[in-house]
């Protein structure tokens, strides 16, 4: 399946300990999901072409709670990684200004030195 392909080859490298709960959690969520639905099948196919029976009742409980502990565990992945890129572009906004303001006090001190050293010339070929 190309869920469990994605799954596996998920960059693992960089997760934190939270992260990596929930993507085994996640991983694992996922083959019961599947193994749930392969019995939900089963049944279903063993109707044939027979009339259709009534109505099935409501998802069983145990499939709400996968697509909730799904739910909240994509929230926990997707809010960690929005965080570490809210994070690394303040940083780069941060070493932007720095180097704004460290190119803006070079020049200033490279007119004051001009300037003195214009000063100086000068001062020279009048005497």
């Amino acid at each position: 399946m190309p869920l469990d392909q994605t799954l596996a080859a998920f960059p693992t490298g960089r997760l934190g300990g939270r992260q990596r709960q929930a993507l085994a959690a996640t991983i694992s969520d996922w083959k019961r999901f599947w193994a749930a639905d392969s019995q939900v099948w089963q049944l279903y196919a063993k109707g044939g072409l027979a009339p259709p029976p009534p109505p099935p009742p409501p998802p069983p409980p145990a499939e709400l709670t996968i697509y909730n502990d799904l739910l909240a565990q994509t929230r926990t992945l997707t809010s960690t990684a929005q965080a570490h890129e809210a994070s690394a572009a303040a940083d780069a906004r941060s070493a932007g200004s720095t180097v704004r303001l460290v190119t803006i006090a070079i020049a200033c001190v490279a007119l004051v030195i001009a300037l003195a050293f214009a000063l100086l010339v000068t001062r020279r070929t009048r005497t």
